[in-house]
């Protein structure tokens, strides 16, 4: 299915992705309806459902939809990096996804500069995993899901866990925080001493901190989240 997959000549679906940095920057990707169906619970809803004008909007915030002249229907895609979909998709073609390894963050511009490099040695697309999570429940793929809680502590370098454990993901996503405490808990031991730690003790984050970040993805978490996980680590701290 790889000839199919982001082919124009035989895509029945366009989606129009805009960059959540930007609410003017659009990118598009092909696919085809049979596919998407099959491989996703949400579009097996959402495309085989009489709709004129919009989708029915849910989970994952597809926006307006609209017909080609050839037939095929656009979809807007909203507050999602390209090669997060873009990736997403093409597991639903091959089965296969790269993810970013070691994990590393940084402001949008610089960590996509650093993911088209990253590119460039490996010869493939390669993807932020927790975004991938994200994009896999919003669009109904509960085994990518599974795979990126299975992947993610082989992408973790350093004390990296602490920090990701007050980021959106793991503040909206209990399974995330769940598996980022895991590794925290199996690695206490070289963790406790690490930077991350320190600056997590100096500069205590909140839920406020993320708000930003939360919006550009489109996650929504509770105030008393990030309190929560401060708690949570320091239970694991105590116990160590």
């Amino acid at each position: 299915m790889n000839e199919l997959f982001n082919n124009s000549a035989t895509a029945d679906i366009i989606f129009r992705i805009q960059s959540p940095s930007s609410s003017s920057d659009y990118e598009y990707l092909y696919a085809q309806r049979s596919i998407l169906t099959a491989r996703s619970s949400y579009f097996a809803e959402t495309l085989n459902t009489k709709q004129k004008k919009k989708t029915k909007k849910g989970k994952g915030q597809v926006g307006e939809t609209k017909s080609t002249v050839d037939g095929a229907k656009e979809i807007s895609v909203q507050r999602m990096r390209y090669r997060t979909f873009y990736s997403f998709v093409r597991w639903l073609y091959s089965g296969s996804i790269h993810f970013a390894t070691p994990y590393f963050t940084a402001p949008y511009d610089h960590y996509e500069a650093q993911l088209v490099e990253l590119d460039r040695e490996n010869g493939a697309t390669h993807c932020n995993p927790l975004e991938v999570y994200v994009c896999a429940d919003r669009y109904g793929s509960d085994d990518l899901k599974r795979l990126v809680l299975k992947s993610l502590p082989q992408c973790l370098g350093g004390g990296l866990a602490f920090s990701l454990l007050f980021s959106p993901y793991a503040l909206a996503y209990e399974d995330i925080k769940q598996c980022l405490l895991g590794y925290i808990k199996e690695h206490i031991a070289e963790l406790k001493l690490s930077k991350d730690l320190v600056d997590l003790v100096l500069n205590r984050p909140t839920g406020l901190d993320m708000e930003l970040d939360a919006t550009m993805v489109g996650l929504r978490f509770r105030d008393d989240r990030a309190a929560q996980a401060w708690k949570d680590v320091l239970e694991i701290l105590i116990g160590a």
